[in-house]
């Protein structure tokens, strides 16, 4: 599923188009940045490539994104190398909780130099510590970037970043404040619910969903200080009137008092004083953790996995259609004509366009390209024609049967497609 996720996200990137093994590299590499706006697209689409696959997401993120790194999106080396930095001031500090999240700035500044990520302030009332996260990913305040799911990614990393140093989550992480309005939300998956907009605010089969406000006012009834988020102007914003359920992501999307619509991210962040433990005992971990005395870990395995993805691009087929002549050849050499070629063709351009592998006979049938005899289309023979062929010519790829009346293309190779 990674080819065919990331075959939908290719990469402009220094005046070239990375895909394929390029873009795995890049994306694998701490420190190789990409644009925001990209990184922000496939942030929002993962969800939905969740829906469509029937991949519970909250355990996605928590097993297969950030349970690899404890929690965060630095390896251990990573996020040692960041301690190393700020050693001084973190053996200042007898709270690992409020020392995570003071480094959450230089942290987001490896993965996003221009975004703005800090502790804005920490409030403490009978051994309860509540902290305010402003993250403003849009600092000229324009509508440059798409807005993403900050309750899930951001509140997600924030909860578990403790657990890079040896400690517990923090207790409850809230998101009161995000960029994207109540349709982009609720449109956001395939099948997701439509909302209307109307002058009040927004509505959904009748209900009203939320009221218009301004940014400034809300502060004030959070009791928000206007002075700690003084980098953000006055705005209009859609305040939440109820809890709203998406039944396709199966849970609350939208929470009652939080806002919609503005032009910054505000998380609420909590947890218990007494439960703290030293700075250095979570550093004496992550060096473990570096030098491997914790024993393999799950990013021991996501690297396995990412050499073993490698390592089936590193050798490539590179498909040309020559429609003059209607033929096609791989690496330089004849292979099919006629229309065990079309076939092909159709086949290739829809896997290396949107990752599809899995194919029925009919819509062959109804193609007009392949002109086929509508009395004896005699189309199995052409599609064995070209599974035989291709199983005595290449190896690595194959068309398998699958079914009745279906076939699956089988790739072990990076396979480019181009057409003359």
């Amino acid at each position: 599923m990674a080819r065919e996720f990331w075959g939908g996200h290719p990469l402009e990137f220094q005046d070239r188009v990375l895909r394929g093994v390029e873009l795995y590299q890049h994306i694998w590499e701490e420190q190789g940045l990409s644009p925001l706006e990209y990184q922000l697209r496939v942030l929002d689409s993962v969800e939905a490539f969740c829906v469509h696959h029937e991949i519970d997401f909250p355990k996605f993120l928590e097993k297969g994104v950030f349970g690899c790194q404890s929690g965060v999106f630095l390896s251990a080396k990573g996020a040692l190398s960041m301690v190393g930095k700020f050693l001084i001031q973190l053996t200042h500090s007898r709270d690992v909780r409020k020392t995570v999240l003071e480094l959450l700035e230089p942290s987001a500044r490896l993965i996003s130099p221009k975004t703005v990520t800090r502790l804005v302030r920490v409030d403490e009332a009978e051994g309860i510590k509540t902290a305010l996260v402003l993250q403003i990913l849009d600092t000229s305040f324009q509508n440059r970037f798409p807005g993403y799911d900050a309750e899930s990614w951001l509140g997600f990393l924030i909860r578990n970043a403790p657990n890079r140093l040896a400690v517990a989550s923090f207790d409850e992480v809230e998101c009161l404040c995000q960029v994207r309005d109540a349709r982009e939300i609720l449109e956001a998956v395939p099948r997701g619910i439509h909302p209307v907009k109307n002058p009040s605010g927004w509505s959904l089969h009748g209900e009203q969903l939320t009221r218009s406000t301004s940014f400034l006012d809300w502060l004030t009834s959070q009791g928000v200080r206007r002075q700690d988020l003084s980098d953000v102007p006055d705005h209009p914003v859609e305040v939440a009137l109820v809890d709203v359920f998406c039944p396709v992501r199966k849970r609350i999307v939208i929470h009652a008092g939080s806002l919609t619509g503005a032009k910054c991210y505000l998380m609420r962040v909590q947890w218990s004083e007494g439960s703290s433990v030293p700075v250095e005992t979570g550093v004496a971990h992550l060096i473990r953790e570096v030098m491997g005395e914790n024993g393999p870990s799950e990013m021991d395995r996501a690297s396995e996995l990412h050499e073993h993805l490698l390592a089936q691009y590193r050798q490539r087929l590179q498909f040309v259609y020559h429609r003059q002549d209607e033929t096609i050849s791989c690496n330089g050499e004849h292979l099919l004509r006629g229309v065990p070629a079309k076939i092909l063709h159709k086949v290739l351009m829809s896997h290396t366009v949107t990752g599809r592998t899995n194919f029925e006979h009919r819509e062959f049938r109804r193609d007009p390209d392949l002109h086929l005899d509508p009395v004896n289309p005699n189309l199995e023979s052409r599609i064995r024609i070209l599974s035989d062929r291709l199983e005595e010519r290449l190896q690595g790829i194959r068309i398998a049967k699958s079914g009745r009346g279906r076939f699956e293309l089988e790739s072990k190779l990076m396979i480019e497609f181009s057409e003359e």
